[in-house]
């Protein structure tokens, strides 16, 4: 039975086993905790990404880093208890330390899988960043959930 490789559940050890044996690519699940509606669970977005990238590492053999839960939701109010959301810089701020971790421990491809609209501005600037920083070193990539 095949499963998703989470790099969270190894040791260093097996993470590094991992990344030589593969294509030396990782995936982020990006999602966000905020209020869906009285009716769907504030982890409804955070859902969508890991399961999304679960089914992806399943189906290649690509290594899954932690599915990122906080992130941009300052469209929201803090009307509906539960929303809660990074500021754009300290977002963007995160996904480039992310990736340059990804790189100085030897990995060569990142995918950003987004399952949010709201972190869609920040990924776009983020994914040019971390482009500039790391060329020749990484390869990195963009999706989203919901096109």
């Amino acid at each position: 039975m095949k499963v998703p490789i989470s790099i969270e559940f190894l040791s260093w050890p097996e993470v590094a086993r991992v990344r030589d044996r593969g294509s030396g690519m990782l995936i982020l699940p990006v999602g966000a905790t905020e209020q869906h509606g009285p009716h769907l669970p504030i982890n409804t977005d955070t859902v969508i990404a890991t399961r999304v990238c679960e089914y992806a590492s399943t189906e290649t053999g690509v290594a899954l880093l932690p599915t990122l839960a906080f992130t941009v939701s300052s469209g929201h109010t803090p009307k509906w208890p539960g929303t809660f959301s990074l500021t754009h810089e300290a977002f963007i701020e995160t996904v480039c330390s992310i990736s340059s971790w990804a790189v100085q421990t030897g990995w060569s491809k990142l995918l950003i899988v987004n399952s949010h609209f709201g972190n869609d501005a920040s990924l776009r600037v983020a994914v040019e960043k971390i482009r500039l920083a790391h060329l020749g070193n990484l390869q990195i990539g963009l999706k989203h959930t919901f096109q």
